[in-house]
């Protein structure tokens, strides 16, 4: 809702990688999104990589997606 679907895409699989972050939620309530750093018009490399670079314009996509999170759990 925050971006619209344009901007947001669905795994064909869920998957937590290598992430332990399900076992917090068996002690609590929780989400996990993934959040897209690469650039568009240039090669992207995986995180350990040594041309990994992050996208710095992600912060903001990062920033506005948890806040409307936030807004919208305290709203329902």
């Amino acid at each position: 809702e925050a971006w619209g679907s344009d901007r947001v895409q669905r795994l064909p699989e869920p998957s937590l990688g290598a992430e332990d972050f399900s076992l917090y939620l068996d002690h609590a309530p929780g989400t996990m999104f993934r959040l897209g750093v690469g650039y568009p018009d240039q090669p992207n490399y995986p995180l350990h990589h040594p041309q990994f670079h992050v996208n710095e314009a992600a912060i903001v996509t990062g920033v506005v997606t948890m806040a409307y999170a936030a807004y919208k759990y305290w709203q329902d």
